[in-house]
């Protein structure tokens, strides 16, 4: 809640521009895994800060979010879209994804979709990490979040070549010895 009220104050002066004709074609997704404290230890993960930053720069230059439904209608059906829309996405179903960045969402009047993998749920040693079922039901009530499947295994490495190499299995080709 104290961080809620801080970025809602940080909103209230927020002025967002009238928006044009602009009648835009392309509508970015923005793909997200940990907001982490500290500095990010790879390209996939961002400090609070500069989402934080990232955030409310989109909100000052009148930039909204948009469902992944309604991202859908417009890529498969041509369905427009308000001007200076985007879809925010975070993958995997981690908690450093959910806590540090909701508060944020429901300043700005922002929505999210996040990917969880399904084989995650409810596991006990993975559970510091992951979100939970009951996790997952508060985002999805709070309006704000919607869930989707990310894959059960996605996160599996399986084999891919005659030496033992290993890969994610969505890049990858399985490595089958008889064929």
């Amino acid at each position: 809640y104290l961080l809620y009220r801080h970025y809602e104050k940080m909103a209230e002066d927020i002025e967002v521009p009238e928006r044009g004709n602009e009648s835009e074609n392309l509508v970015p997704v923005l793909v997200y895994h940990g907001i982490v404290p500290g500095k990010p230890k790879n390209e996939e993960e961002v400090s609070p800060a500069d989402f934080t930053d990232q955030m409310f720069t989109l909100k000052k230059e009148g930039y909204q979010t948009v469902s992944m439904d309604q991202f859908y209608r417009f890529v498969t059906q041509g369905e427009s879209l308000p001007d200076k829309s985007f879809v925010l996405t975070f993958d995997d179903g981690r908690k450093d994804s959910y806590y540090p960045v909701d508060p944020i969402l429901k300043a700005l009047g922002y929505t999210a979709t996040m990917f969880v993998i399904t084989n995650t749920l409810n596991h006990p040693t993975l559970s510091p990490y992951y979100l939970s079922t009951e996790e997952l039901r508060t985002m999805a009530h709070s309006g704000r979040w919607e869930l989707q499947s990310h894959g059960r295994d996605d996160h599996v490495l399986i084999p891919v070549n005659a030496t033992g190499g290993k890969g994610r299995f969505m890049s990858n080709k399985k490595w089958l010895a008889s064929e």
